[in-house]
Parts: structure tokens; sequence; C-alpha cells
């Protein structure tokens, strides 16, 4: 309150820098209007609601912008938040918190609840803080008030603001990480690693944690012939039609479904989930309090604890209710 609002010149002329725009089919991005941009880059504070999405809680509070810094302070009398489990808060990082822009290497578009209105900013120390807001044009205006970075530069891309606001699809386009991995300039886990990134996956969000495939099919060998086909999965199917029982299954309830309520489906269930997560997660903390917390303070089940590979594999390939895939803890 009373806080004087200043211009910053440099931030002026970063914000009015023109901004190389994307190769666009239908997704190509719209411009901002000259409005917003105004809104923006006229007094250098931005003050607006937004949620801090973390591993095992969301948040409420207050998101800032100075000429230099982001802030974010939590509301600690919304009621929600008092009823979060001081043991959850513990691990919880940010609900207080302050990031210079010089630490500041990436922005991402983000989606939450499957809407378009997140960004997740990743840090000069390799970690990240996603942040969810009222609107998309919310968005856009935070994007334009922090620093030019885009994506970072290890995907190839220009360092624009365009860049940070773009779909998934056009910085697929835009990169060059296909032909690296092509090239063996990169590993395999660098490169799903990349393709979850821009997807939209994220490690603070268990709804939306990133997906690796399952790979080697056999785990009951002592010892595994790395020259046998029959060892591998085949990563030109989803999960779910890998037996062609099930498979079967699956088409035939599809094509025999009769529900007023409930459109046709192959699935019931999700390759992955939050619970899935903290399933593979279970031993290790703080996932072990993050699922006891999600169970009421109770282990699960001892048949359905996740307690070996080989069943794990066996239930995926067999469970018409199972199509889960791995996570890259596993890699």
């Amino acid at each position: 309150k009373g806080q004087q609002s200043l211009r910053s010149p440099a931030l002026g002329n970063q914000n009015s820098e023109s901004e190389t725009s994307l190769d666009g089919d239908d997704d190509t991005l719209s411009s901002l209007e000259e409005k917003d941009l105004e809104n923006v880059t006229g007094p250098v504070s931005l003050s607006t609601s937004a949620q801090l999405v973390a591993p095992a809680v969301v948040v409420k509070g207050t998101l800032s912008i100075s000429a230099s810094e982001l802030f974010f302070e939590v509301d600690e009398d919304d009621p929600a938040f008092r009823a979060i489990d001081p043991k959850i808060l513990a691990y919880t990082e940010g609900l207080h918190g302050k990031w210079l822009f010089t630490e500041i290497r990436a922005i991402f578009s983000r989606r939450y609840l499957l809407q378009n209105t997140a960004l997740e900013v990743f840090m000069a120390n390799r970690t990240a803080v996603m942040f969810n807001f009222p609107d998309a044009a919310v968005v856009k205006k935070v994007v334009h008030s922090l620093p030019r970075v885009g994506v970072g530069t290890n995907y190839g891309p220009p360092q624009t603001r365009r860049i940070s606001l773009a779909t998934p699809k056009q910085l697929f386009k835009a990169s060059n990480m296909t032909q690296r991995w092509q090239r063996r300039e990169i590993s395999n886990f660098e490169y799903l690693m990349f393709l979850n990134t821009i997807s939209g996956r994220t490690f603070n969000d268990l709804n939306q944690y990133p997906v690796f495939p399952w790979i080697i099919t056999n785990y009951d060998s002592a010892e595994l012939d790395l020259t046998l086909p029959s060892n591998f999965r085949d990563l030109s199917k989803p999960i779910g039609a890998l037996n062609p029982k099930r498979a079967a299954f699956f088409s035939d309830r599809y094509e025999s479904w009769e529900d007023d309520q409930v459109p046709k489906f192959h699935y019931g269930t999700h390759y992955s989930t939050s619970s899935f997560t903290l399933m593979w997660l279970l031993r290790i903390e703080p996932f072990t309090t993050f699922f006891l917390n999600f169970q009421g303070g109770k282990f699960d089940h001892a048949d359905r604890t996740f307690s070996s590979l080989s069943r794990a594999w066996r239930n995926c390939q067999r469970d018409t209710s199972d199509v889960k895939e791995l996570i890259p803890e596993f890699f």
C-alpha cells in the first residue's frame, strides 16, 4: 500500500522490442492488443491474484512483479490454507517467495485443470515455480512483465516472449531437438524430457507429472539379452493396445457401448494421474508424506502397493483398469 510506481527504461525497452513471429497454421499466436501492452509496460509493478501450484497443494495468494524481482505471498487467512497439514507445508517452497530476474532462465505456458491459465518459471538453480492465474489475459501481462528469456537456450527457439506463450505444437516445430536426437547429440532421456516439458508436463503438478514409457518387457530373466526384440515393448502402440486380447476387449466395449450419459471410451482409466505418481514414489520423501495425506493418513492395501516392477508390468498388460506408464525416476 502506498508504494510508488516507477518506470524502468530498460524494462520498457524490453517490452517494446519487436519479437520473432512463428510460422503458423491454426495454432498461430494472436498478437497482444496495444492496450494490454500499455497496461504492462506503463508502471513497472504488476500485481495479481494467483495460485501457487506445488506437488501436494495449490494455494491462493498475490503475485507481484517489480523492476527486478518476482514475488509471491500466500494468503494465510484463506480457510483452505489454514486447513492444510503442516507436514505438507513443510515441503512446499515459494509460499513467501522472491525470485530475482537475473535468476530466471525460461518461462513456459502451462495448463492447469485443463485451462491455459498457468505459467512455469525455471530458475538458474534448476528449480521451477508454477503459478495459475485468473485468465489467459493475465498470463500474457505477466509474461510481458518478466524478462525476455523465452523457453531458455537449450531447445533452439529465439528467446522471445512470444515463444513463452507458444503452444506445444509451435515449440516442437521451432526447436532443433528432434534433429539433435537423431544425430545422437542428446540422449533418449534428454529427448523424452524435452517432449514432456514442451507438452506441459511438470514436476510441480502431480496430475501432470512427466510420463516415460515402459521399454523393457522382460523382468524375470537373470540376464537380459538386448538383441532379442521380444525383450522390448512395441512403442508404436499405446500401453492399452500391447496385449491383443485386452485390446480386443477395449475395442468391443467401445463399439457396443450404449449409454446416454457416458460417451463411448476405450480406457476407463489414464496412463498418468497424481495417485499413480504417488504410488510409484511411495517409498521416497516427500512423496511418502504426500501419499499418506492423500490416503487419509494410512498406507494403501498391500495388494495395491507398488512392490515389484515385474508384477506392475504384468498388471498393466492384463488388468483392464490398468494402463499406467512410467515416470522419469525409473530411468
